[in-house]
């Protein structure tokens, strides 16, 4: 990339779709293993940028967990207290 590159407004951000029905694996039973789908957008940008959602096949509706440009009266609330530590599926070092 040349510095014109990450001078653009979109140059700043990133979008990350995490599809919970393409997990390629499947459980004990032999059946598909799925999950909840994650969208995760970030911006470095110093201004508003439009960010598109998915095609309506990846999600009928989307809902907002966690948006830091919000009043933090309008925030979500908490899924997981803050006191508490969650881990799930880590891989031990080798």
């Amino acid at each position: 990339m040349t510095e014109d590159h990450w001078l653009v407004d979109f140059g700043r951000a990133v979008g990350i779709f995490l599809n919970g029905n393409a997990i390629p694996d499947t459980d004990y039973y032999g059946s598909p293993v799925t999950d909840d789908s994650f969208l995760l957008y970030l911006s470095a940008h110093h201004g508003s940028i439009t960010f598109p959602l998915p095609l309506i096949e990846y999600g009928k509706s989307w809902e907002l967990v966690v948006g830091t440009r919000l009043p933090e009266a309008e925030q979500p609330k908490a899924i997981f207290p803050h006191s508490r530590s969650y881990l799930a599926n880590r891989k031990p070092p080798t």
